[in-house]
């Protein structure tokens, strides 16, 4: 964040800073990644606040920015991903989100499963990097769609049913995916499934 005033020239008269287009003046000069919000309903009185004392700190600024909804609605990838849709060109923002995009359908794929259209996999490519998906979060994600060809979702299905016809059991349809979605996510592994279906023949 820049500091206040660091681009202002040492006899920048304080006291005359009154119309919309000064505030917005200021505001550039003094911490221009937050000129965009000027018109946000509780942003915009911060701003214009802040851009008429000198006598607002970095610190104060940042502090009554911290105590905002704006704010605390937010995760911090959240608030970095808005403040770049803001701040950056359209054609950077288009050309991040088509790259998160082309990630996905190649996951996608891996798993055996599709996400959809092109609006779809636009729609989550934008989830993704404005909610700051790790890498175990976008296969979590990914698995909880239905698998509709050969991939990770439908090899780990078939070990699963494997397993359960090696100590002659089964599970239900809907467990054998929740297990299927779990193993290739790490939530489960192959000794735990195994384990499952031992105590499952112990039971009989």
């Amino acid at each position: 964040m820049m500091a206040f005033g660091e681009n202002l020239s040492p006899d920048f008269d304080w006291g005359a800073v009154k119309s919309y287009v000064e505030f917005v003046q200021v505001v550039q000069e003094r911490f221009p990644s937050w000129a965009w919000a000027l018109d946000d309903p509780e942003l915009g009185p911060l701003l214009r606040e802040a851009a008429s004392s000198e006598e607002w700190s970095p610190a104060v600024f940042e502090s009554q920015l911290k105590a905002t909804r704006w704010w605390n609605d937010r995760t911090a990838a959240q608030r970095e991903w808005d403040i770049f849709v803001n701040t950056a060109g359209e054609a950077e923002v288009q050309d991040r989100i088509a790259k998160a995009a082309t990630e996905l359908r190649t996951k996608a794929s891996a798993l055996g499963v599709t996400i959809g259209d092109d609006d779809a996999v636009t729609e989550m490519a934008t989830r993704m990097l404005r909610d700051g998906w790790s890498d175990a979060e976008i296969t979590a994600n990914l698995a909880s769609l239905d698998p509709n060809k050969p991939g990770d979702l439908t090899a780990a299905r078939t070990m699963i049913n494997g397993i359960m016809s090696d100590y002659m059991v089964s599970v239900d349809e809907a467990t054998a995916a929740d297990f299927a979605r779990k193993l290739v996510t790490g939530e489960m592994t192959g000794a735990g499934i195994t384990e499952y279906a031992r105590n499952l023949a112990r039971q009989r």
